[in-house]
């Protein structure tokens, strides 16, 4: 049986819980989500409760997604997003108003996928 979302492709973008929650759900209905991390990881991955070292919430939220580091205020990280947008289907985001224009990451880039805002 085909999975109601498979064949969709995700980028998400999301931190802390309702993003990831967000994304986590649509993973779990079929769709690829590609998280994307800061170099150094979110931050959630540091939040107890801890098991054997690695956060069970980070775990919970961000089960069934693939992952990338990439440093958003890079170019090149710019550039590859870009690329990636252009095959992706829904990008998941719930950073402060005007983040992500200023990363070079706003409305011009959304025309190639729809965007939820969380």
């Amino acid at each position: 049986m085909k999975s109601p979302l498979e064949g969709v492709r995700v980028l998400d973008f999301s931190i802390m819980l309702a993003g990831p929650y967000c994304a986590r759900l649509l993973a779990d209905v079929g769709a690829e989500v590609i998280k994307i991390e800061p170099p150094e990881g979110e931050e959630m991955r540091l939040r107890a409760p801890l098991r054997d070292g690695q956060s069970a919430y980070f775990g919970q939220l961000n089960a069934g997604k693939k992952s990338i580091a990439l440093d958003l205020k890079s170019s090149e990280a710019i550039e590859l997003v870009h690329r990636m947008v252009e095959s992706t289907d829904i990008l998941v985001e719930n950073f402060r108003p005007g983040v992500m224009e200023r990363l070079g990451l706003g409305s011009d880039m959304r025309r190639f996928a729809r965007s939820i805002p969380v």
